[in-house]
């Protein structure tokens, strides 16, 4: 959306994310939430893009929003905003294959997940990623002159 601050491609970085999560809690609930409630929630949203959240909470939520990066979910995401900007599949490919060359996804499992079992998920998802990227690599390869 316009107005919205955007990340690298078109995102609203994690930060962002959650700053207006808290703003959106504050200003719609009003005075009908107990006020422990809506501090305790600011303060998981504020943690949130944190490397070392303190809550509990905050590093689940953390590793749950993470996720939405890997595996075909994340290669949707990624090209829904790689089409938003005007790109194509090969730009989606060549993504692909720069984040894998530069060890993208292994700095991201040892860096973004707090719990073992989350990161168990993630690495998962990275193989079922790279089965799509692999085919999506042949069917390219296929429509190049020969």
């Amino acid at each position: 959306g316009k107005g919205v601050p955007m990340g690298r491609m078109g995102q609203v970085n994690l930060r962002d994310r959650a700053e207006q999560a808290a703003e959106l809690i504050i200003s719609s609930l009003g005075d009908n939430v107990d006020e422990s409630l809506i501090d305790r929630t600011t303060r998981l949203l504020h943690e949130l893009p944190g490397r070392a959240p303190l809550l509990n909470e905050a590093k689940l939520l953390a590793d749950a929003v993470n996720l939405d990066d890997f595996g075909l979910i994340g290669l949707l995401l990624q090209t829904i905003q790689i089409g938003l900007q005007g790109g194509g599949v090969q730009q989606i490919a060549e993504g692909g294959e720069k984040r894998q060359q530069y060890g993208y996804w292994e700095a991201r499992l040892k860096d973004g997940f707090h719990f073992e079992p989350i990161r168990q998920i993630a690495r998962r998802r990275l193989e079922h990623a790279a089965r799509g990227f692999e085919l999506l690599r042949l069917e390219l390869q296929e429509d190049q002159p020969q």
